[in-house]
């Protein structure tokens, strides 16, 4: 099977050495990696016909996670507060964050949790893709543990010739490093296609809810509905 390409180019030659966008399938954070399947259990317990699986059983919270690619942070920052919000230094000879626009984001509710100041990482890859298909960047899904939040966009990746930087709110309060590698950003690759909208209804779904909770666990899988995706 011949796999689609998506590339990611170096846009300053002396920036090779940094940290190369791998699969988000592949760079899975540690707290998923140690989560447990089952809850206060080491084996399925069934009450009330409740289950006691964990996220860690469940296909499409991984599948949202591992989609796409994510591009790493290429220098360590550090994050310290003052009386005007956080701080950021690094070492590294050019900026690995800017100051965003705050313009930009009149009238934008900020997450809770987070400051009011947009900021923004900058990245030194040039993301192309096949001729129709687009990349849609994102704040790496389900991964509460960063300290920041992205602010999502899709760029029609197979005619933009640039880098794309990516605005960010940082948590309040935050203090710490940011380390290189990692994910600022999850890029993943879609074709454009035009779409229009029905509404009807399913006469029927009690049986498909029926067939679901036929298995106790893995009815996704067992029943044909997921497909494998490949990232690599």
């Amino acid at each position: 099977m011949s796999l689609l390409k998506i590339k990611f180019n170096v846009a300053r030659p002396e920036y090779s050495w940094a940290d190369k966008p791998v699969p988000a399938i592949s760079s899975l954070p540690q707290w998923y990696k140690d989560m447990k399947p089952f809850a206060n259990s080491d084996k399925l317990v069934i009450n009330a016909g409740d289950s006691n699986q964990t996220l860690k059983r469940c296909v499409p919270f991984l599948d949202a996670m591992g989609a796409g690619y994510y591009i790493p942070m290429w220098a360590d920052v550090q994050v310290n507060q003052t009386e005007y919000g956080a701080m950021f230094n690094w070492t590294a000879k050019y900026d690995v964050i800017q100051m965003h626009p705050i313009e930009q984001i009149v009238g934008v509710e900020v997450p809770i949790g987070y400051e009011a100041v947009p900021y923004k990482f900058v990245n030194h890859y040039v993301v192309k893709t096949p001729p129709g298909y687009s990349t849609l960047f994102i704040s790496p899904i389900n991964r509460p543990d960063l300290p920041f939040m992205s602010m999502g966009g899709v760029v029609d990746t197979d005619k933009h010739p640039l880098s794309v930087h990516f605005p960010f709110f940082i948590k309040s309060g935050f203090e710490g490093t940011i380390e290189r590698g990692t994910p600022m950003i999850q890029a993943i690759p879609f074709k454009r296609d035009e779409w229009e909208s029905e509404f009807g209804s399913i006469d029927n779904i009690e049986v498909h809810h029926e067939e679901f909770r036929s298995y106790i666990t893995r009815s996704y899988k067992k029943l044909g509905y997921w497909t494998r995706k490949i990232w690599q």
